[in-house]
Parts: structure tokens; C-alpha cells; sequence
């Protein structure tokens, strides 16, 4: 059977790039210490097998390029030349260029078998081949034969559906739980029964009869709670080991960063160092797997904005080479990652005139750095100058459940700190009640639970006096849509530097949950994180913490375009019997700016259309009362309303339901699984404008 290379491609880049990075790493020690030799022999070693598997795989002009590198890197070696930043550039430049080529598409640039353009060398005499610098191939060889008996490759899928079956198992520990409870609930109701026989003297047969139940009952309990504790231990086991398959070391990411902090400071006439701390603390592998792009943004900023040149920070009385300092910490259920640099500090006065000119609050102080499009900035390089990018990081952060803080010291330095959670399979959250529905709220963001108390009012704006500090209220039944229910708990949240009360009825309890991703249907709609099932199967929706603290600080602080009274140009009416779904639907089309009205079903909603005005209407199909259908025809029988553009959301899509909307009049259908929130807000402006 012939060897076909193409089917071993993803081994030999999992093989290919770990190797490069190998080399590249031991490029910048060499660079900070030309006088450490023992850096040669691991990149030959690596160089030399890349060279070897490659030319394996018929990637010709790949072996060609390892052969050069590891030539390259021999001169050095040998000392016919010297290892200076310059030779260091071109030699991290051509690892840069081979792991380009081990990436491309396999037929891209060579294809697979292709001989290369120039006749080979000579075979080299086995006596030639004994004098030159030797490899060691010996030690990589065991390693791998050792790491191969202890390991197995296993495709991503499988591990991510391992980690749905493991959630399920922990779901079912909660029903467990909750049947334990009733049979204790029917214990107690047996023993009753058993009391109240004996006081109105029924006969022996009937009450031995109670007693019977009453004692079964009870060893069911007793069982039942033996089952639960077994249950219980297995399953947190489980979850122990699903956590730890589904996780990665810290150090996969911090690995790239010192070649960046090394590259940046070339670039912008500095020199830098990067300290790391805390890679072999692990992180859950769909959070890793986002974390660079928001890393290596705070690693630059540090070198670029923060880091001084070195001739200002000699007169300063510092080392000529700043330094960044990456950290990571496991605390609880949480990893708390930290850049800090010994740079100059933000430079508030900037910031804060910046903030003037752009509307902006200027007494958030450090936390304007996370303001869109606000930049300090001289000049616009490919790192800075362009108002765009700390706003994306906390974003990002915050799509991963996390939080960003900032600290600044002048003349001391700046300290970014990422709290991101250890895995986003199962999280600790709140359980809460507003109006008739419960709601979760990761505790990500959660600072304390408190009763509510006397608020104050500012401008029209309500405040909490929270230990001193007067902070914004939020009304989560007004956010919701849904109605108030007496408002006794109040639940400060910190995003940023920033603090919000929000206002709610109840907190039920603080659980551990498995948090699912929505469909096609919400998972464009802001304000939802996801969805959950409890113990007893009640579907919970899960809030997002960012969003209803205003995501941005600036926004929040300045009282949240979100919420604010001022009437909207444009009016829209929500029709749907789901309270999320009216109240998320209506708290994003607020947020493009529509003010909002939102109804229940159609008969809620054509009394709204008989007192105000709409720009148009977005309704359900399946609701009780009067469904969409019927709303729809009831407004196209209104003379004043036949020119109301009707957009249909429904989950409905076969060809006879569209029929069905169209001839009742409606402008446009939205099957919900092919819903997002870019598609209703384009529908709606090709008919508002």
C-alpha cells in the first residue's frame, strides 16, 4: 500500500510548530546571554528533525528551509559569526517564514512529492557525516517512545462531548437531590398521618397499615440519601477529571509573548524584558484558546505606552531595560492573570482632556482606557494610535465570562488584572427572582448581596448609598420588561471601576450550574449569556453580568444609553409572550436607539397601537389570546395601521407558515433559527430607514 503523506498532516504540524517555538525561544535566550552554549544543541536537535520529517512528508522546500536554518544556526555555533541582534532577527525571521509554510494548505505552495528545482546534494560519506557537529537525536527518540506509550491522541469533538455528558451527570445529581428532598417532604406527611390515626383511635389494621408506609417511606429516605452521598462523591470526581482533560497549562500562551515583548521594544527604540510566573496553572482549553489575542494587546500597550525609552528612564533612576511582569493565580473556581509593567503610568490628564472632547465622562479616571475609540496617542503605528482595542479586550474578556481591572501608579507603572473563569462548562451563580420568573447571574461580576435600601434620586437618576459611595440603581424588571414584585434585595455588580445596584425581587440561592449556549434564536440578542437546567427541570435563563452593568464603564457611569427616559425618534412595538425573549428584544432595539413598547400577546397589543404611534411592529406567531397571525390581520383591517411595517419572528419556517404571514400582511418573516440580531435591525431599516 502506498504511503500517502497527506493523511499524517495534522501529526506533522502538531510535531512541526512546537519545534519551531523550541527554537525561537532559545534565539532570545541567546540573545540575552551570547555566552550560553547550551542553547545550540536543542535547536540543531529541533532544526534537524524538522528538516528530517519534512523531507518525509515530500515537504521539499520546507526541509530545504530547515536544512538553511540549522546551517545558520552551526555558523553561530562555530563562531564564524556573532550572535547579534541583527543575525538574531534574521534567524527569528526564518522560523516566522517555516511556520508559514509547515501552516500552508497542503498542494499551496509545493506539492506533495515535489522535487526540488536544484539536483539533491551528494550522498556524504559516512566518515564526513561522523565529523560534523553531532545532534542528538538519541534522548528525543526515548521521549517520544516514552510519551507515546503514556498518551493518546483524542479529536476535540470527542473531549467537548465528554464535557456535555459529564454536565449532564452533574444535572442529574440535582434531580437526585431534589428527590431525596420530596421523599423527606412524604416522610414527614406519613409521620402525621401516623400521629393523627393514633389521636382518632382508627382501627389496628389501618393504622399498622400507616405505620407500614411510614417505615417504608423512611427506608426509601435513608436509601436514598446513601445513593445521593455515593452519587455525589462519583460526580465530583468526575467533574474533577473532566476539568483537568479539558484543560491546558497557562504556559502554551505565555511561550510566544517574550518574542513579542522583544520585537515591540526593537520597533519603538526601547528595551524590555518579560518576566512570566504561574504557567503551570491551567485554564480551560476554549478559554485559553481566546485568550491570545487580548494578551499579547495588553503586552504591547504595556511596551509601547507604558515602558520609557531608555535614556528618560536612566535620568529617572531606573534600569535602562523595562520590565513586564505576567502572572498567573488559581483562586477558587477562578484564574486571576496579571500584566504589570514598570512604565510611567497612564497618563490621566491626557485621558481625561480626551474624554472632554469626546462627550465623555472625564471622573472615571483610569477606567476610560476601556472607552471605544479613545486614544492618547502621538502618532498611529500597527500598535497604538488608532482609538481602538482596550475596548475590544474587556469585550472579549467579558465574552468569556471574565473581568478586566486596571491600576495605575504615576511614574510606577500599570497593572491590567484578567479574572477569567477555569472552565465554562459548570460556574457558580446567583438564583434570583424578578417579577414571575428566576433568572442566574454568574458571580463573576457579583461584589455583594444586600437588602434593599433607601435610594436617592439625582438628576432623575436613581442612586444607592453603597459604604459611602453613591452608585447607579438598575431596575432588573424594567430591563427585563416584566413586572416589579416588592424589589427587597439589591445586588451590587463591579464591571471595571465602576459599581451598579441592580434592583431585583428575591435571591433564591447561590448554586453551581451548567451553562448551555443558545441557538440561533438569542444568541445575537445582548443581555444573555446562556441558559441553564435545574434539579427540578426548570429551564433558567443566565444573565450576562457585563451587559446589565452597562458593559461599558462609560457608558454605565453615564447613566447607560441603554436605559435612558428620553424619548426615541423612532418607536417600535415588541409582541411576544416570553418574557427574556420581549425583554432582551426590547433592550437591544433600545440600544440601537428605538424607544420600545413591549406587549404580551396581540391583544396587548393592539390596545397599544390605539393610544401612540409605531414606526413597526416585531411579534411572535404562537401566543395565547391573539397570536401574530390574527395581530397582523387586525392590523392591516385598520385603515390608519395598513402602511405599519409587520415583521413576523417565529419559529415556524415550513413554506405554509410564511404563506400564512404573507397573506395575513406581514412585510417580513424571520424563522427563528436563522435569527440574528444583524438580520432583524437590517429588516427593520430597509422599512424605517
Amino acid at each position: 500500500m502506498d504511503f500517502n503523506p497527506e493523511e499524517f498532516v495534522e501529526e506533522y504540524r502538531e510535531e512541526a510548530l512546537p519545534r519551531l517555538q523550541t527554537i525561537a525561544e532559545c534565539l532570545l535566550r541567546l540573545e540575552a546571554d551570547p555566552d550560553d552554549t547550551t542553547v545550540f544543541d536543542e535547536m540543531l536537535r529541533a532544526a534537524h528533525t524538522l528538516k528530517g520529517s519534512s523531507r518525509m512528508m515530500g515537504f521539499v522546500a520546507t526541509g530545504d528551509a530547515a536544512h538553511h536554518l540549522e546551517d545558520r544556526i552551526l555558523e553561530i555555533k562555530r563562531r564564524e559569526v556573532e550572535a547579534t541582534p541583527e543575525r538574531i532577527d534574521e534567524l527569528l525571521g526564518l522560523t516566522d517564514a517555516l511556520s508559514g509554510m509547515v501552516m500552508a494548505p497542503v498542494g499551496s505552495d509545493e506539492e506533495l512529492g515535489e522535487q526540488p528545482a536544484e539536483p539533491p546534494p551528494e550522498a556524504v560519506p559516512i566518515e564526513e557525516s561522523l565529523r560534523r557537529e553531532p545532534v542528538a537525536e538519541t534522548a528525543a527518540s526515548e521521549t517520544n517512545s516514552a510519551l507515546a506509550q503514556s498518551s493518546v491522541r483524542v479529536r476535540v469533538e470527542k473531549l467537548d462531548r465528554l464535557a456535555e455528558l459529564v454536565d449532564e451527570t452533574i444535572l442529574g445529581e440535582s434531580r437526585t437531590q431534589v428527590s431525596a428532598t420530596k421523599l423527606e417532604e412524604l416522610e414527614d406527611l406519613a409521620r402525621s398521618v401516623v400521629r393523627s390515626d393514633v389521636q382518632a383511635g382508627i382501627s389496628d389494621d389501618l393504622r399498622r397499615r400507616s405505620e407500614s408506609l411510614y417505615a417504608g417511606l423512611r427506608r426509601l429516605r435513608v436509601a436514598a440519601e446513601g445513593e445521593e452521598l455515593s452519587f455525589s462523591l462519583v460526580t465530583d470526581e468526575l467533574r474533577r477529571s473532566a476539568a483537568q482533560i479539558r484543560t491546558l497549562p497557562l504556559a502554551t500562551v505565555f511561550t510566544p509573548l517574550p518574542r513579542l515583548v522583544r520585537d515591540t521594544a526593537r520597533e519603538r527604540g526601547k528595551e524590555a524584558e518579560l518576566v512570566t510566573e504561574g504557567g503551570e496553572v491551567e485554564l480551560d482549553r476554549t478559554v485559553l484558546s481566546a485568550l491570545p489575542e487580548p494578551l499579547g494587546h495588553l503586552i504591547r500597550n504595556a511596551v509601547d505606552h507604558g515602558i520609557e525609552p531608555p535614556d528618560d528612564r536612566e535620568s529617572l533612576g531606573k534600569p535602562r531595560t523595562g520590565t513586564v511582569t505576567l502572572t498567573a493565580e488559581q483562586s477558587g473556581g477562578w484564574v486571576d492573570v496579571t500584566i504589570q509593567d514598570d512604565g510611567g503610568g497612564l497618563d490621566l490628564d491626557a485621558l481625561r482632556r480626551k474624554a472632554s472632547e469626546q462627550g465623555l465622562d472625564p471622573d472615571l479616571g483610569e477606567d476610560l482606557i476601556f472607552a471605544p475609540g479613545l486614544s492618547t496617542a502621538g502618532s498611529i503605528t500597527h500598535t497604538s494610535g488608532r482609538g481602538v482595542g482596550m475596548d475590544v479586550v474587556r469585550a472579549q474578556v467579558a465574552a468569556l465570562g471574565g473581568t478586566v481591572r486596571v491600576n495605575s501608579e504615576p511614574g510606577r507603572g500599570t497593572t491590567f488584572t484578567l479574572r477569567l473563569p477555569f472552565t465554562l462548562g459548570v460556574t457558580r451563580a446567583i438564583l434570583l427572582r424578578c417579577g414571575p420568573e428566576q433568572y442566574a447571574l454568574p458571580t463573576a461580576a457579583v461584589e455583594e448581596v444586600v437588602p434593599a435600601g433607601k435610594l436617592d434620586r439625582v438628576s432623575g437618576r436613581e442612586y444607592l448609598d453603597y459604604r459611602g459611595n453613591a452608585i447607579p440603581v438598575l431596575r432588573l424588571a424594567t430591563i427585563l420588561g416584566v413586572s416589579e414584585n416588592g424589589s427587597r434585595m439589591t445586588i451590587i455588580l463591579r464591571w471595571g471601576a465602576g459599581q451598579v445596584a441592580l434592583l431585583l425581587d428575591e435571591v433564591v440561592e447561590e448554586m453551581e450550574i451548567s451553562l448551555k449556549g443558545f441557538g440561533p434564536l438569542l444568541s445575537g440578542v445582548p443581555g444573555l449569556s446562556g441558559y441553564t437546567v435545574l434539579g427540578n427541570g426548570d429551564v433558567v435563563v443566565v444573565l450576562d453580568p457585563g451587559y446589565l452593568a452597562g458593559g461599558s464603564p462609560v457608558r454605565a457611569a453615564a447613566s447607560t444609553v441603554l436605559y435612558t427616559s428620553e424619548p426615541a425618534a423612532k418607536r417600535m412595538l415588541v409582541v411576544d409572550d416570553s418574557p427574556p425573549t420581549r425583554g432582551m428584544l426590547k433592550s437591544f432595539l433600545e440600544r440601537e436607539g428605538f424607544e420600545v413598547i413591549a406587549a404580551k400577546d396581540g391583544r396587548e397589543a393592539l390596545a397599544a397601537l390605539d393610544v401612540q404611534e409605531f414606526s413597526a411592529v416585531v411579534t411572535d406567531v404562537d401566543m395565547p389570546v391573539m397570536d401574530g397571525i390574527q395581530l397582523t390581520e387586525g392590523i392591516r383591517s385598520r385603515p390608519n395601521l395598513r402602511r405599519l411595517p409587520v415583521i413576523v419572528l417565529s419559529s415556524r419556517g415550513d413554506e405554509r407558515d410564511i404563506r400564512r404571514g404573507r397573506e395575513a400582511g406581514a412585510d417580513a418573516y424571520i424563522i427563528k433559527q436563522d435569527f440574528t440580531a444583524a438580520k432583524l435591525l437590517g429588516t427593520i431599516e430597509r422599512f424605517v430607514g
